[in-house]
């Protein structure tokens, strides 16, 4: 799936919103992945945390939101430039393919994406147009994740 010049831009522009606090963003992203997936919380390395509010105060918590929304940065910098762009991604979707993440979380992380977007700038600026284009941007990330599995998997397989 390709992304038109307009999703490009309504990604960035979007982002360019969401990342002026990117740590807050990233926590409140995690509260509504956790919330929604409450299974995944042993993904992660919460031992001490005893429930979702200590989760979302955890200095582990901030530093990984705050990975993750670099990351995202990252990805949404680059929409311009295949190549970095695929470097990008490829090194986030190799490094959660190797701790046997399940392409079920990441479609759940999308959900809680759009959520999170539509929450935090409302409905006039995450209109149709760009709920598309985030979308399209995610499925780009999916199938990225999914042609990596295989990829590992066959490679695994033959060792």
């Amino acid at each position: 799936m390709t992304l038109t010049e307009k999703d490009k831009e309504n990604i960035q522009k979007t982002w360019a919103l969401v990342r002026v606090d990117s740590v807050q963003a990233g926590i409140e992203l995690f509260r509504r992945f956790f919330e929604a997936n409450p299974d995944y919380v042993k993904v992660f390395p919460f031992d001490d945390c005893k429930d979702l509010n200590e989760i979302l105060k955890s200095s582990t918590l901030k530093m990984h939101a705050g990975r993750v929304m670099t990351a995202l940065s990252s990805i949404v910098d680059n929409l311009n430039d295949p190549i970095l762009f695929q470097e990008n991604l490829g090194k986030i979707i190799t490094s959660h393919v190797e701790r046997n993440i399940e392409l079920r979380q990441f479609e759940n992380l999308k959900m809680a994406l759009v959520g999170l977007l539509i929450d935090k700038l409302g409905n006039d600026i995450m209109n149709d147009e760009t709920k598309e284009a985030w979308s399209k941007a995610y499925d780009v990330i999916l199938d990225t994740y999914k042609k990596s599995k295989e990829n590992h998997s066959r490679s695994s397989s033959s060792l």
